[in-house]
C-alpha cells in the first residue's frame, strides 16, 4: 500500500511544492510576491534573476522580506561579476510560481469585473431612480393635465348653460318687441282705417 511510485511523485510533487510555496510566501508582503513572481520568470516561465540593488529600489521589496526568502529556500542570493543577484532557488519552482502568477491575475480580474459589476448596478439603480422620479412627474402632471382638463370642460359646461340662458332671455325679449311692434302697427293702421 505504501509503496512511492514515480507516478505518485509526479502527482503529489507538484502539491507538495506549491503548499511549500504558499507557506513561505506568506510572511511577506503580496507587492513583493508580485514583484519577485514578474522579475523572476521570464516570458518563457523560466527563472531570471535581478540584483539586489534593483530589487531594493524599484520593487516594494524590503531587505527583511529577501532575508525571510532567502531563509526560507525561495531565492538565493549570489556574487555575479561584482553584483549581489537574486533569483528562484530551482527551476522546479517555476511552474508553481507561474500558476500562482496566473491565478493572481485571475482573482485580480475577478475583483476587477466585481468592481466593475457593482458600479453598473449603482449607474443603474441611480438610472431606475431617475426613471422612477421622471414616470412620477409625468404621472402628477398628468393629474393635473386631467383635472384642469375637467375644470375646463365644467367652465364650458357653464358657458354653454350661460349662452343659452341669454339666448332664451334674447328670444323673450325680442318676442315681447316683436308683440309691441305688431301691437303698435295694429293699432297705427286701425287708426289710419
Amino acid at each position: 500500500g505504501d509503496v512511492i511510485t514515480a507516478e505518485l511523485i509526479e502527482k503529489k510533487g507538484a502539491e507538495i511544492i506549491s503548499e511549500f510555496y504558499q507557506e513561505a510566501i506568506s510572511d511577506v508582503s503580496a507587492a513583493t510576491v508580485e514583484y519577485f513572481e514578474r522579475v523572476l520568470l521570464n516570458g518563457q516561465g523560466r527563472r531570471d534573476n535581478v540584483t539586489v540593488y534593483d530589487a531594493l529600489t524599484d520593487g516594494e521589496v524590503s531587505q527583511s522580506e529577501i532575508d525571510i526568502l532567502c531563509y526560507k529556500k525561495i531565492l538565493r542570493c549570489f556574487n555575479y561579476a561584482g553584483d549581489f543577484r537574486l533569483e528562484f532557488i530551482h527551476d522546479i519552482l517555476c511552474p508553481v510560481v507561474m500558476q500562482h502568477r496566473e491565478d493572481r491575475a485571475i482573482i485580480m480580474l475577478q475583483e476587477e469585473q466585481k468592481k466593475m459589476l457593482a458600479k453598473m448596478k449603482q449607474k443603474n439603480r441611480k438610472r431606475i431612480f431617475y426613471l422612477a422620479l421622471l414616470l412620477a412627474l409625468a404621472a402628477v402632471i398628468v393629474s393635473f393635465l386631467t383635472i384642469s382638463n375637467k375644470r375646463l370642460d365644467s367652465l364650458n359646461d357653464e358657458l354653454v348653460v350661460q349662452q343659452h340662458k341669454i339666448l332664451r332671455s334674447q328670444q323673450k325679449l325680442l318676442s315681447v318687441k316683436i308683440k309691441q311692434l305688431l301691437d303698435n302697427s295694429d293699432s297705427y293702421l286701425a287708426r289710419r282705417l
